[in-house]
């Protein structure tokens, strides 16, 4: 009763056409890379001026880019502060019409003072059990925003990055050739 099942020998040499594809893939992938890359690449001296030139150019309208997202991220914090402290006006004032206390100084202040203890009170328990002390709770939520719109603009900032790595090397591979050029002219 007990039967093997014959597996077809289909599978495995599906399997063995599917890995040779893979690799020819990555093998063709990889070399035309390799070959643009190095296409890419200034080989003399002039070239590598003038890319640098280019990189350069690049790198300055990429940081007034940053420049206008650092205004963003200080313009929604500015935002929320306001949206917070007016939601803080009209708690007070719903809680003043809803007790139907006076819009008095004297007279209600008291019971002002005891509201806004009680919403500073949660706001600081909340800050505190989440994250130890309110000054690290509003420190996470500005990380929050700032991470939020560097993930928008997520290819400004990488780009930004291997425009600066690309420009230290370039500055780094013209000095070299400048100074071996001076060494050559010397003797």
């Amino acid at each position: 009763m007990n039967k093997k099942i014959k597996r077809p020998i289909g599978h495995l040499l599906m399997f063995i056409i599917l890995i040779l594809f893979i690799a020819v893939i990555f093998l063709t992938v990889g070399w035309a890379a390799n070959k643009l890359l190095r296409e890419d690449q200034p080989r003399d001296l002039g070239e590598k001026k003038k890319r640098l030139k280019e990189v350069e150019d690049k790198i300055m309208d990429l940081q007034a880019k940053k420049e206008e997202i650092r205004l963003t991220e200080k313009r929604i914090l500015l935002l929320t502060r306001l949206l917070i402290a007016l939601g803080l006006l009209l708690a007070n004032y719903f809680y003043m019409k809803y007790y139907k206390l006076p819009f008095s100084i004297k007279k209600s202040s008291n019971e002002m003072l005891r509201f806004n203890s009680v919403v500073l009170l949660i706001y600081s328990f909340i800050a505190f059990v989440t994250y130890g002390t309110p000054a690290k709770f509003v420190d996470s939520l500005k990380s929050i925003v700032t991470l939020l719109l560097r993930r928008f603009n997520m290819d400004t900032y990488s780009s930004f990055e291997l425009l600066l790595h690309e420009r230290n090397v370039l500055l780094t591979e013209i000095d070299i050739e400048e100074k071996s050029k001076d060494r050559k002219g010397y003797h």
